[in-house]
């Protein structure tokens, strides 16, 4: 009888999981799973942010404004972009591929206030940074996606978690090793590689979701639960596709970068032109709010511009392309 129990009780978390059913996309069943996964309360860190919500429908937003250049001469390929929520006038990017696993911490202008070298953690293809609520309330958690997969084959890719560190505006440059952190690993349902550049978290339950690189009438959006089993490789799941606004008149768009506002209220991606961004109602999954048709936002030129990042309190977003002493542009949220 143990043995049948065992078996039955092994059988219905390969169910669960979608596991006995190996590449097989069910697009109702999969918005159904993610608006239940997104069901769960919010976390307390979540409430402790007073953001201007994005609920009421597409918003406007004044052109760019330069800040300044980054300063850090080793930021030369800064892919992702994550705004801090311990103290909102700092910034942190990383590179792309190659080097030594860092954060670095600027200020709104781009003088550098120090870098953050991951222990155990490997920089194979750092795509994107996010932040994203903690285990108690002040507390905030980094999450660096190292997801890309340009023209190599990836069966999984790594997800690291730290806590934010605490960063002053006022510091001299510092060197710092962050001992504690956690590497999660995931796997397509279908096993193949994808390429990705976007990693983004919703404040509402600390899952987190990939964008594909692919076309933005092609680019899937899958969901990675968090926490996740530290010892095993886990199960991405796809939730839905996103599909930008086009003229007709451009190339297609391919997805470089992305961000959920800390309320949870929109999503924002970006192209190398555009950023688009879904207004997301009041207890509605990720999944349903991307399902509607995006606002588009235009975008000053940037040579490489892959990241994108709300500012905490939802008044506006910030990009910024690689290459050496990138601008940082700010976009300010009109009234």
């Amino acid at each position: 009888m143990r043995v049948r129990s065992w078996i039955l009780s092994a059988v219905a978390l390969l169910a669960a999981t979608g596991w006995g059913c190996k590449g097989t996309h069910h697009p109702g069943r999969d918005a159904a799973d993610a608006q239940a996964a997104e069901a769960a309360p919010r976390h307390p860190s979540s409430q402790a942010i007073q953001a201007k919500s994005f609920a009421g429908g597409c918003p406007r937003f004044a052109p760019a404004r330069n800040l300044g250049r980054v300063h850090e001469k080793d930021l030369t390929e800064a892919s992702g972009l994550a705004v801090s929520r311990r103290n909102p006038q700092v910034l942190w990017s990383h590179n792309d591929a190659g080097g030594k696993p860092k954060l670095f911490a600027l200020d709104r202008s781009g003088r550098e206030l120090g870098s953050y070298t991951l222990k155990r953690a490997e920089l194979v293809d750092w795509e994107d940074v996010c932040l994203g609520p903690g285990a108690e309330s002040g507390e905030w958690t980094l999450y660096v996606g190292d997801v890309g997969a340009n023209e190599q084959k990836r069966d999984q890719i790594v997800v690291y978690k730290l806590q934010e560190p605490n960063v002053e505006l006022d510091q001299k440059p510092k060197k710092r090793k962050i001992k504690a952190v956690v590497a999660y690993r995931y796997r397509y349902p279908d096993g193949l590689s994808r390429d990705v550049e976007t990693l983004m978290v919703d404040p509402q339950t600390g899952h987190l979701y990939l964008a594909t690189k692919t076309s933005g009438t092609q680019a899937e959006l899958y969901l990675a639960r968090i926490p996740a089993d530290e010892q095993a490789v886990s199960p991405l799941q796809r939730v839905a596709s996103l599909r930008l606004l086009s003229d007709g008149t451009t190339a297609p768009a391919f997805i470089t970068g992305g961000d959920i506002a800390a309320d949870g209220s929109a999503i924002l991606v970006r192209t190398s032109t555009d950023a688009y961004l879904w207004p997301r109602r009041s207890g509605e999954s990720i999944a349903a709010a991307v399902g509607r048709e995006p606002c588009r936002i235009r975008l000053e030129n940037e040579p490489q511009g892959e990241a994108i990042a709300f500012s905490p309190k939802g008044d506006g977003f910030y990009t910024l392309s690689e290459g050496k002493h990138p601008e940082i542009h700010y976009y300010a949220r009109e009234p």
